[in-house]
C-alpha cells in the first residue's frame, strides 16, 4: 500500500483511506519496522529496476535491432523492438507497483523516440541512452522524495509504532502458509490490539485478503483493502 502511495498507484483508495483518518479523530494510521524493512527493500528493489535493469533490456533490445551498424539512428522499427521489451515487463510485474514506473518510462520513451522520428531528427542509441538515464534519475527522485517524507521523516498521515510482533501469532501465521514478512506485520497488530482493543491490517496484498477471514479466526486480527478499513473500526 505504501509503495503504491508513492508511484501513485490505486489513488482512490488511498486517498480515501486518508480522508477517513482525517474525519475521525481517534483514528491512526501506524506502520511498523517490520513495514519500513520490506518497503525499504522494495523500494531498493524498484530504484535498482529503473536504474539498471529496465535501461540494459532496452540498450540490449536495440543493438540486437542494430546489429549491422549500432550508430546509425534510431527509426519507427526500433519502438517497435521496444514494444516487446516493455510489453515483457508489464506482464512480469502482474499489475504490482512496479507497473507505474514501467509506464512512465515506457510513454516517455516511445514519446520522445517517435517525436524524433516523425521529425526526422537522427538520434542514435547513445544519445537516446544518455536521455534514458536522464530520465530514470528523474523519476527515481521523484519516488524517493515522497518516499522519505512518508517514512523515513514521517512526514505525512503514517506514524511509526514501536510495537513487536507477538512470536506465538508469528507461528501461528507460519504455520497456516503465510509468508514471513506478512506474518511479521500481522503479528505487530496482534499485539497492538491487547493495548487498544480496535485495529486492522490495512493492505491491498490479494494474497492475505483472500484469506482475512481465516487470520481473523487464527488470530483475532481483521485484514482489509483501504476504503473498507474505517467501517472496521466502527
Amino acid at each position: 500500500m505504501i509503495l503504491s502511495e508513492i508511484v501513485g498507484q490505486t489513488i482512490g483508495r488511498i486517498t480515501k483511506l486518508k480522508k477517513d483518518i482525517v474525519g475521525q479523530d481517534l483514528v491512526t494510521c501506524f506502520f511498523s519496522d517490520s513495514i519500513k524493512t520490506e518497503c525499504d527493500k522494495k523500494m531498493n528493489q524498484t530504484t535498482d529496476f529503473i536504474g539498471k535493469t529496465l535501461k540494459e533490456s532496452i540498450e540490449t533490445s536495440l543493438l540486437e535491432q542494430r546489429k549491422t551498424n549500432p550508430n546509425i539512428p534510431l527509426d519507427y522499427q526500433d519502438i517497435l523492438a521496444l514494444e516487446d521489451v516493455f510489453m515483457i515487463w508489464r506482464m512480469s510485474t502482474r499489475g504490482g507497483p512496479l507497473i507505474s514506473p514501467i509506464e512512465a518510462i515506457e510513454e516517455w520513451a516511445i514519446t520522445f523516440l517517435g517525436e524524433k522520428v516523425i521529425q526526422s531528427m537522427s538520434i542514435d542509441i547513445h544519445a537516446f541512452l544518455l536521455e534514458l538515464t536522464k530520465r530514470t534519475l528523474l523519476l527515481m527522485a521523484k519516488m524517493q522524495d515522497p518516499y522519505d517524507e512518508l517514512i523515513t521523516f514521517e512526514r505525512g498521515w503514517l506514524q511509526k509504532t514501536n510495537e513487536v510482533p507477538d512470536p506465538e501469532a508469528i507461528k501461528i501465521m507460519i504455520q497456516i502458509g503465510i509468508h514471513m514478512d506478512d506474518a511479521n506485520h500481522i503479528a505487530v497488530v496482534v499485539n497492538h490490539i491487547r493495548r487498544e482493543e480496535r485495529a486492522v491490517f490495512v493492505t491491498m496484498d490479494h494474497r492475505i485478503l483472500s484469506r482475512r477471514e481465516e487470520i481473523s479466526a487464527e488470530v483475532g486480527v481483521k485484514c482489509c483493502d483501504p476504503i473498507y478499513a474505517i467501517y472496521h473500526l466502527m
